[in-house]
Formats: structure tokens, C-alpha cells, sequence
């Protein structure tokens, strides 16, 4: 109901911004099925909005993943692939894919999910109306494993730095002005397991300005893997202990009975 028709879509194609920003859309790809990884490909050359650059790092070992990236690569130049022949950690190939990056601002997405054909107008939509604007989210929903239906959509609120220290809420889809990147630096090695949250509680101490679009713009692939491992629990806690560090609350962070919420403590 409340997402553009295909009218409203073609209108944005030829839509002028006063400013015109590149998007880096930074993926790491490691033998992802190629169903999916089209999946993923697609929705970013479906976007609406075309100065956008996708840098890939991939590790994979798949003829079909490595035949589909060349393809693709090959058939639009702002896709751009690195493939590292071996099987790096995530931190590693992310930050790979993001010494590729060309554009002023940096999104994050998964090999597995895909983004709506507007995620990328919206973000400069938001950009050209919000000045010193460093870093930007948006809602997002999950898609079944075949893409075919959509579900449990997630509504969140304006940025609240007391709910980001209680959970990740932040998520999908995270865009970073690169020059706030750039300045508090990439993915930490020792925080693989939680990466996404370490990078978000950096970023948002440090942003000038945080807006949230409150519209659908990121869709999550559903795919049942194991609970979370007790270690990637430990690592989202260490992250969330410096982040009080570093902007100087005293508090002891503690691990509540569901999976990724945490408590902070503070000291009175």
C-alpha cells in the first residue's frame, strides 16, 4: 500500500537531484547459491536511482558463484569484483570490498538479501534534505528463501542510543558517509561475529547528524541456521563495554535470557 507503483518508479529514474552522491553498496560473496546471488545482483541494478557503484570481495570456491560474478561484471562496470582467491574471514573480505569503494557514502548489505528498487533514491532523497547527514538506516522485512513472500516486517524508531545499547536495532540498511568511515576506521578483527553492531555503536558516537527513513527498503533472506553461538554473544558484549568506554559511561553489560539483548548496568 504504502510502497511507489511502477509509474511512481519510472518517475524517479528521471528524477534530478540538486546533489548527486555515489553510492558504494560493499558485499562479501563466498559460494552463495546462484539463484540468490542473482537474487541480489538484480535488485541492485533494478534501482532507481543510477550512481551507485557494487564492490564485491568474493571467496568462493563455486565455478557457478565465480562464472555468475565475471558475467555480471562484465555486462556493467559499476560492478566491480576482487576476487581473493581464499577463504578470508568476513572482516577481511568486507573491508577488501571496501578499498574498492569509489562513492562519498558506504551501504552494507548481505550476499543473501536483496534491496527495494527505491532503497537507493530514498537514501539520496534524504541526503540532499538534511544537511551534515553522516549516517542513515532504514525499516526492513525478510523474504523466504525462494524470494517469493514477504514477512515479519521490522518498523524502528528514530535513532535511541539507550535501545542500540540494549539490542541491535540499527541493522539493515545501514549507509555511512565515507569520510566518518574513513575517520573511525573499517571492520575490527576482533569483533567478526558482531561486526555490523561494533561498526554501528562506532559510527553513531561520532555522526553529526543520524536520520532514520521509516520505509522498507532492505529485505532479509529467512534461512534457519543454528542459535547463536555463545562466543558472537561475547563479542557483541565486548563491543558493547568499549562503546561505554569510549564515551566515558561507567556500567557493567549483561547478557539477557534472549539471544542478542543485552542490560547495561550503570554505575551510580
Amino acid at each position: 500500500k504504502f510502497e511507489p507503483n511502477n509509474e511512481e518508479l519510472i518517475k524517479q529514474r528521471t528524477h534530478k537531484f540538486a546533489y548527486n552522491p555515489k553510492i558504494s553498496i560493499i558485499v562479501a560473496t563466498f559460494n552463495t547459491p546462484t539463484k540468490i546471488l542473482r537474487d541480489m545482483l538484480t535488485s541492485v541494478l533494478n534501482q532507481t536511482y543510477s550512481n551507485w557503484q557494487l564492490c564485491i570481495a568474493d571467496s568462493s570456491t563455486k565455478k557457478t558463484t565465480l562464472h555468475m560474478l565475471e558475467k555480471f561484471s562484465k555486462n556493467d562496470e559499476r560492478i566491480v569484483v576482487k576476487f581473493l582467491n581464499e577463504n578470508k574471514s568476513i572482516t577481511d573480505s568486507i573491508n577488501e570490498a571496501i578499498r574498492l569503494a569509489t562513492g562519498e557514502y558506504i551501504a552494507f548489505a548481505d550476499h543473501y538479501d536483496t534491496l527495494a528498487p527505491f532503497a537507493l533514491f530514498e537514501i539520496v532523497k534524504a541526503v540532499n534534505e538534511n544537511s551534515n547527514i553522516e549516517f542513515i538506516y532504514s525499516d526492513e522485512d525478510k523474504i523466504s528463501k525462494n524470494a517469493k513472500k514477504r514477512f515479519n516486517p521490522y518498523f524502528k524508531p528514530d535513532f535511541s542510543p539507550d535501545l542500540l545499547r540494549s539490542c541491535n536495532f540499527i541493522s539493515h540498511l545501514s549507509v555511512i558517509k565515507r569520510q566518518l568511515l574513513d575517520e573511525i576506521g573499517y571492520i575490527r578483527k576482533d569483533f567478526e561475529e558482531a561486526w555490523d553492531y561494533d561498526l554501528i555503536l562506532r559510527c553513531t558516537e561520532k555522526a553529526k547528524k543520524i536520520i532514520h527513513i521509516p520505509k522498507v527498503l532492505y529485505h532479509a533472506r529467512y534461512i534457519k541456521s543454528p542459535n547463536t553461538k555463545l562466543h558472537s554473544i561475547d563479542v557483541a558484549r565486548k563491543a558493547l563495554s568499549e562503546h561505554l568506554e569510549r564515551i566515558g559511561l561507567k556500567g557493567t553489560v549483561e547478557n539477557l535470557d534472549r539471544s542478542g539483548f543485552y542490560k547495561i548496568n550503570y554505575d551510580i
